[in-house]
């Protein structure tokens, strides 16, 4: 596995799911939230991270409970979930980044044009 902050760098939208094999709320939110985000947000980067596997991560990351999502947006750590998360929740806060970004593509250069007028008093 890469290491986690080049996933972060190398990804405008990153989302890291930390968990491990024992924890059954994990099991049961993993495919779902995989399902969301091939869905309806195909171009965030899904990143699973077993905690259990890779320990000094919790300290790194800030892990104190499990299931945890971490949302990076171009690479600034955006927000966190944490263990009774809703995917409703979750759904309406990456909608945000992701509609402001994409809304946005292709308007960068463009310049808008005032004019100055005096106040007619």
């Amino acid at each position: 596995m890469k290491n986690l902050n080049e996933i972060i760098k190398e990804n405008l939208f990153c989302l890291i799911y930390f968990s491990n094999e024992k924890c059954n709320v994990c099991k049961v939110l993993k495919p779902k939230l995989q399902n969301l985000l091939e869905n309806k947000f195909p171009k965030i980067k899904f990143q699973t991270v077993n905690i259990e596997e890779k320990p000094e991560i919790i300290g790194q990351f800030e892990i104190f409970t499990i299931p945890t999502i971490i949302f990076f947006y171009d690479k600034k750590r955006e927000f966190t979930l944490n263990r009774y998360m809703s995917l409703f929740e979750l759904e309406k806060k990456l909608e945000r980044f992701y509609n402001v970004y994409f809304s946005n593509i292709g308007k960068k250069n463009e310049r808008k044009h005032y004019v100055y007028t005096k106040p007619i008093f």
